[in-house]
């Protein structure tokens, strides 16, 4: 999954405190039970691919509100993104890199997408929702911050917890029985379907999105 994903393939540890931490449909749960740990994931909406009225340079936008909305945040984001100074009514942030984008090429457009797209997700994330729900990831100055995605570390815990449940179920027990036992709890409702919403984009190139509720 490293790999396919174009992340260090390198053997490595965490824990299962710190992956939990990492991870974006858990985050604000984490955070309000650990005081001490800053936020990971700024939120953002309306993402958009630009192009050049004429020209052949792409790039992609998102715009922050409210709290967000200032150059404090975008300071604490990866250094591939920028401000828009073009937007004076709404703070757009766009990534410094450009792809090429040809009126006349739709299936070379396609491939230069995608290969661009590819190194943006990484910064990039969502949670599943019948809204579009979509997060930038700060920049790696912050403690226990792990580059690595949503697949992944989804895995890594799960994996974890069942090999406690299956080798040491008194130690589980003990974490369910503990101060953070609704940390856990909220992570085995909701990991599931977010990790099936993933696995479903990459084997599939498509979007997938509930049904809104009338």
């Amino acid at each position: 999954m490293c790999r396919h994903l174009g992340e260090d393939t390198a053997p490595t540890s965490y824990t299962l405190s710190n992956i939990l931490y990492n991870l974006v449909y858990i985050h604000r749960a984490y955070t309000l039970s650990m005081d001490s740990k800053a936020e990971l994931f700024v939120p953002v909406k309306n993402a958009v691919a630009y192009a050049v009225n004429g020209g052949t340079e792409a790039w992609m936008g998102f715009e922050l509100e409210g709290r967000y909305a200032n150059m404090k945040t975008l300071n604490k984001l990866p250094s591939i993104f920028e401000k828009d100074e073009s937007f004076n009514d709404r703070f757009i942030i766009r990534t410094k890199k450009r792809f090429r984008w040809k009126r006349t090429d739709e299936a070379g457009n396609l491939t230069r997408f995608i290969a661009y797209h590819a190194k943006l997700r990484r910064d990039v994330y969502y949670i599943h929702s019948p809204q579009k729900l979509w997060y930038i990831k700060r920049n790696g100055g912050v403690a226990g911050h792990i580059g690595r995605s949503n697949l992944t570390l989804s895995f890594a815990a799960m994996h974890r917890l069942s090999e406690l449940a299956r080798y040491s179920p008194d130690i589980l027990a003990r974490h369910f029985e503990g101060r953070y036992n609704w940390l856990l709890s909220e992570f085995l409702m909701t990991s599931m379907t977010q990790f099936l919403d993933e696995i479903s984009s990459e084997m599939t190139g498509h979007d997938f999105v509930p049904p809104g509720r009338a």
